[in-house]
């Protein structure tokens, strides 16, 4: 699972203070501003797109699991709707192999954990990539910003004890799916929550309150299309999100 800083951690637990907010100010009825192949728009400048969501979902479904995978990725970790045939062999594994257990789920039960499972992988990519956007717009509005330099002098300062050499990381690369561009992505994601925690936050006029201003503000300015709506959407009416 994604290694998330205090910040990020607080940020999506307070969706659920969206949700539950969502008549008096997250919620909304306006459609506009989302269309062809992007998700998820934050403001006028920053989008998610679909081919986005697709490419971090199998990645966050290994990493859930773990977070440095000790071999080749059983097929099934990644759940494959809509018909979850891998998936439904791979939980059916995974009940079977705990010591002592002796009763055997039905397919309907390992099917439902199969959705269950995906649907939570979904909603937390979309909210964690959103969340990306609120983060770099609030810290592009108060004039400051992360470059592509800048994350990738961090990455190479925070080496990281795991990867001993280049072919152990490359091989976790391999095995992840993610590529050095995400790496670099994580890398700036940590960044900005240091800097909207750190340099923003700090100098509100409230510090109390700047976290759920920051909330309500941008989910506000945040945009979704129908199938990617969740509590961070300013079209979500306080109902579940749909998925697949």
């Amino acid at each position: 699972m994604f290694r998330l800083g205090a910040l990020r951690q607080a940020m999506l637990a307070g969706l659920m203070l969206c949700a539950a907010a969502a008549v008096s100010g997250c919620g909304g009825s306006s459609s506009g501003g989302v269309s062809g192949g992007v998700a998820v728009r934050v403001g006028n400048s920053y989008t998610v797109s679909k081919a986005d969501v697709a490419h971090w979902i199998p990645i966050e479904a290994i990493l859930s699991q773990e977070v440095v995978p000790k071999g080749p990725i059983p097929v099934g970790m990644v759940p494959d709707p809509p018909g979850y045939s891998n998936c439904l062999i791979y939980q059916r594994k995974l009940v079977l192999d705990k010591p002592g257990e002796k009763t055997i789920p039905s397919r309907s039960q390992l099917l439902r954990e199969c959705k269950e499972r995906y649907n939570n992988i979904r909603i937390h990519i979309l909210n964690l990539l959103t969340l990306y956007g609120w983060l770099r717009e609030e810290a592009a509005a108060h004039g400051y910003k992360v470059t592509d330099a800048q994350a990738q002098q961090r990455f190479t300062e925070n080496a990281r004890p795991e990867f001993p050499t280049t072919a152990a990381y490359q091989q976790f690369l391999s095995r992840t799916g993610l590529t050095q561009a995400d790496e670099l992505w994580r890398v700036k994601n940590n960044m900005l929550s240091s800097i909207v925690l750190g340099k923003i936050f700090p100098h509100q006029h409230s510090i109390r309150q700047a976290y759920p201003e920051f909330l309500l503000r941008w989910a506000a300015k945040t945009s979704c299309a129908p199938e990617y709506i969740t509590p961070n959407c300013k079209q979500y009416k306080g109902t579940q999100p749909p998925g697949p």
